[in-house]
């Protein structure tokens, strides 16, 4: 398969919403919300994100064992600045380096962190004084556990559900197998999947394995036959559709 991100709906709206909110108008809020359940690809869409065209944003991944000063030392080794000082010399530096890059800030697997009112306080802090887009990404219902964190989430402007796949988005990521894989196919691998890119990816790409053995172009439902082994390990969610909701900047 080609490595590149398949062009989904969840893809597609986390891009519309991250240029949005660089594009925001001033005094609009500049913090998005990217949640969803695990394997419906909103770290590689993320990654992606990132990565698309240099320079585009900062992303740190939140672990359980970051302290404040931790969090803030880990922002500045993405920003390739030397950490010094205090945690509040350190917050100064994090912020002076996002005005100046004018670069969007990405923190993955908020959920590490949201228990944390410490934590949390100075993510905002980074927002308030940076004025810099924040995206802020975890599982489902995100949103609700920073709920008790109102002076955060009055400044959420975007929220982004990554929910399962359909048929439209199996296409995408079949578009990428070297081989035509049909629609009959598609919607099995799909079904065994139960909407989660990371294990259709896994099926698609034993079902492109499976027809260059066999030197077919094209394969589909007849071609596989009834076997039912596209891939190994657990299944997820059964929710389909994606969600981008709009969150009210005036609170």
């Amino acid at each position: 398969m080609k490595a590149r991100v398949a062009p989904t709906r969840n893809v597609r709206r986390l891009a519309e919403v991250a240029d949005m909110l660089t594009r925001r108008a001033p005094g609009l809020p500049g913090v998005a919300i990217v949640d969803g359940e695990t394997g419906f690809g909103k770290t590689t869409a993320i990654n992606w994100l990132v990565n698309q065209v240099e320079g585009i944003g900062i992303y740190v991944r939140a672990r359980k064992t970051w302290r404040v000063a931790s969090m803030l030392k880990a922002i500045l080794a993405e920003l390739h600045i030397k950490p010094r000082g205090s945690a509040d010399d350190m917050l100064d530096d994090v912020v002076m380096a996002l005005r100046e890059a004018k670069r969007p800030l990405f923190i993955d697997e908020m959920n590490n962190i949201v228990r944390r009112p410490d934590m949390v306080e100075v993510v905002r802090d980074i927002i308030d004084l940076s004025n810099q887009a924040v995206i802020l990404i975890g599982y489902t219902g995100l949103l609700t556990e920073l709920s008790s964190h109102r002076q955060l989430t009055r400044r959420v402007l975007q929220q982004v559900t990554f929910e399962a796949a359909d048929l439209a988005d199996a296409r995408a990521v079949a578009s990428n197998c070297e081989v035509e894989v049909r629609d009959d196919l598609l919607e099995r691998v799909l079904k065994s999947a139960r909407g989660s890119i990371g294990e259709l990816t896994i099926g698609l790409a034993r079902i492109e394995a499976f027809a260059v053995s066999r030197g077919l172009k094209s394969v589909g439902s007849s071609d596989w036959g009834k076997r039912d082994e596209f891939f190994t390990g657990s299944q997820t969610s059964t929710t389909y559709g994606a969600t981008v909701t709009p969150i009210g900047a005036a609170r």
